[in-house]
């Protein structure tokens, strides 16, 4: 990845995480990591677009994201990845310290990330279609 697709990559990275980081961002310290490697940990394959860690006690989570990865997605998966990751930041008090990818409460904690980006993301694109003034997630409550 050359630097010109190293930026291109951040950058369109960048609107979905700072799209949906509303979840997390006024409880959590949120770090984001750009990698131009694919991922290479325990658990993840060539085709691993993000992983996070958190540290749910002192309420931190950093969010990777391996580039070469993301820029072979197309923007709807790209975005649904994202918000899954922050559903990670969510829930990650269920998920125990050390736990084994094959530990039954890590397909658990998996199922229930993947259900809550779901959720979000539906009720995203059921906002956008409803008439008439619809609220920012972002704006000032009276």
């Amino acid at each position: 990845m050359n630097d010109a697709e190293y930026e291109e990559q951040i950058k369109r990275v960048q609107r979905y995480l700072y799209k949906w980081q509303w979840l997390v961002e006024d409880e959590w310290w949120l770090k984001y990591v750009y990698d131009r490697e694919r991922a290479k940990g325990d658990g993840d394959d060539e085709n691993t677009g993000a992983r996070v860690t958190t540290s749910w006690e002192y309420r931190e989570a950093l969010i990777r994201l391996f580039l070469p990865s993301t820029a072979e997605m197309e923007d709807e998966e790209l975005e649904r990845i994202i918000v899954h990751e922050f559903a990670h930041i969510i829930v990650c008090e269920m998920r125990l310290k050390g736990a084994k990818e094959d530990d039954p409460a890590g397909f658990h904690n998996e199922h229930v990330c993947s259900t809550l980006a779901w959720i979000l993301l539906r009720m995203a694109k059921c906002m956008k279609s409803l008439p008439g003034d619809v609220v920012d997630s972002t704006a000032e409550t009276p």
